[in-house]
């Protein structure tokens, strides 16, 4: 039987270094990504996305390593996400090693077996998201 492997991403901006981490998640098993809901990309990540949620889902839904996309848990920190995909691994990205210690205290509060993986760097100094990040730009309406 295949392993469950979750992940936890935003992937607004779908880039060579998703890609990688994608394709590694699926070397593992049958992944499940858990897509950061639009509400909370302001608190997580300082700003708005560029597309919504359903763009996000729908642009993973259409790769071949994702077999499930479901919205993160609404509230931060709580990890009850982790209770209803019951992963066997968690693979964070290379940039995500903050979340190691929040999902380990969790996975222990909810007495869970999950092996928590760090994925390789896919040419990290090129491929991040933040370096394809557009300033938004704010336009006073006419009056």
């Amino acid at each position: 039987m295949e392993k469950k492997v979750l992940i936890f991403g935003t992937f607004d901006l779908l880039h060579p270094g998703h890609l990688s981490f994608l394709k590694e998640a699926g070397d593992i098993g049958s992944v499940v990504v858990a897509l950061t809901p639009d509400a909370l990309l302001v608190t997580y990540k300082g700003r708005p996305a560029v597309n919504p949620y359903a763009v996000r889902k729908r642009r993973l839904e259409r790769l071949t390593w994702v077999q499930e996309v479901v919205s993160a848990d609404a509230i931060p920190n709580t990890y009850s996400i982790l209770m209803r995909v019951k992963p066997e691994v968690i693979l964070l990205g290379y940039d995500q090693g903050h979340l190691a210690k929040q999902l380990t205290t969790r996975i222990r509060e909810y007495h869970l077996k999950i092996d928590i993986v760090i994925a390789r760097p896919y040419r990290a100094s090129i491929y991040r998201s933040s370096l394809f990040r557009v300033p938004m730009i704010k336009v006073k309406a006419a009056v």
